[in-house]
């Protein structure tokens, strides 16, 4: 007898325990951090390309230290890559994880406080692009799924190893 529906086999499905029971599943947990790694190495890759134009879409900012923007714009590109291809591939994925979660979150942290400032920027991600605001918004926006999948891919994790 199915137990997602109430006696007689008709009405609805009880929708919490199907979607439960999905974000569960082990196919589910392995696309999302199939995802999650893709778009880090994608992102990591990209900056790779032009590390000068990472460079400025840095010092746009206005929160570093000139003497940093170069040595930041270099170390992160290949850091991502790691993580992502940690996450991937199962080797130290839980401290990976944690790794593209706080770059996520100082990046947002970032951007944010860029644009209380009132700074139009070119955030970089996927190689450069005019500043401007909409798009830093839109950024902003796209990056709450991801830090939330990112998130969630550490909670079980956490729970798996614990």
């Amino acid at each position: 007898m199915d137990t997602d529906r109430p006696a007689g086999g008709e009405g609805p499905v009880n929708s919490t325990k199907a979607l439960s029971s999905f974000f569960q599943h082990r196919r589910f947990h392995q696309i999302s951090r199939w995802a999650v790694a893709g778009v880090f190495a994608y992102a990591g890759f990209q900056k790779s390309v032009d590390p000068l134009a990472f460079a400025d879409s840095i010092a746009s900012f206005a929160i570093l230290p000139a003497r940093l923007v170069n040595p930041v714009a270099l170390f992160l590109p290949p850091f991502e890559i790691l993580l992502a291809l940690a996450v991937a591939t199962g080797i130290r994925r839980r401290p990976a994880l944690v790794g593209l979660i706080v770059l996520l979150a100082v990046f947002m942290g970032a951007l944010g406080s860029a644009l209380a400032r009132g700074i139009a920027i070119d955030c970089g991600c996927f190689g450069s692009a005019e500043p401007s605001f909409s798009a830093a918004w839109r950024t902003l926006l796209r990056d709450l799924p991801l830090l939330g999948a990112a998130l969630w891919l550490a909670l079980v994790e956490y729970r798996r190893t614990t």
